[in-house]
């Protein structure tokens, strides 16, 4: 997962894909949930920044893990303990350049 060390030695977040985009995506799926559920949605929902950070966060988390399990799978491996050996690597930094995005944490 992306991080970097601060000048105080705790790491820090850095997210992948731009915070002003997954805010807006975040907000459409949230209103259109609250249009649902009572029919008018009227009232936006309104976010608190850590309440974002935190979802987008944990929705990076969550496609990184997802992409690196369908890697593992796709090359025969069923576990992590093939990368211990080092037969392979078992991270996103394995996928083949045109694969890979300027937004990807392998850069």
């Amino acid at each position: 997962m992306p991080r970097r060390r601060s000048a105080r030695g705790r790491s820090r977040y850095v997210p992948i894909f731009p915070r002003a985009a997954f805010d807006r995506i975040v907000r459409e799926i949230a209103h259109d949930m609250t249009t649902d559920l009572n029919g008018r949605g009227n009232e936006p929902l309104r976010w608190q920044r850590q309440a974002m950070d935190a979802v987008q966060e944990a929705a990076e988390v969550f496609l990184i893990e997802l992409l690196e399990d369908a890697l593992r799978l796709r090359s025969g491996r069923e576990s992590d303990e093939a990368c211990t050996a080092n037969s392979a690597p078992c991270t996103l930094d394995a996928l083949p350049s045109e694969l890979r995005t300027s937004s990807s944490p392998a850069g």
